[in-house]
């Protein structure tokens, strides 16, 4: 059940490829479509796992302060003016800067949940 699987993940990922392999079992032997088989399924092994590696997060600041209504606007404001620029936002921490290089198009999400005890406006800007 695992083979058929397997084979199944590799015909969606490298289709011609897998069709080509089988239309091959007609007119040689099943040794070395196997192999073949078996070599193009760890190809995709390893490609996922570097996709997996590259997808690793780098570095999360979280900055978590009660502030006064005004001091959040201000704060919110230096985000945008840096974000309007075109330039890096910079995110300080600790008095260590955090360079974000932001490209000309993002998707915006912006999330508001009112429950009984708390409010929350969460604006996310991810590309």
């Amino acid at each position: 059940m695992a083979v058929l699987a397997a084979l199944a993940a590799v015909r969606a990922r490298t289709p011609r490829t897998f069709d080509f392999l089988w239309s091959q079992l007609d007119t040689t032997s099943l040794l070395p479509v196997c192999l073949a088989m078996f070599l193009v399924i760890l190809l995709v092994y390893i490609a996922s796992q570097l996709g997996e590696a590259r997808l690793m997060r780098i570095a999360k600041i979280t900055d978590k302060q009660v502030l006064q209504r005004e001091e959040a606007a201000r704060r919110l404001h230096e985000i945008a003016d840096e974000l309007a620029s075109g330039n890096d936002v910079v995110i300080e921490r600790d008095d260590l800067p955090f360079n974000v290089t932001v490209p000309g198009e993002v998707r915006m999400k912006v999330e508001v949940e009112i429950e009984s005890d708390e409010h929350e406006i969460e604006v996310k800007l991810p590309w």
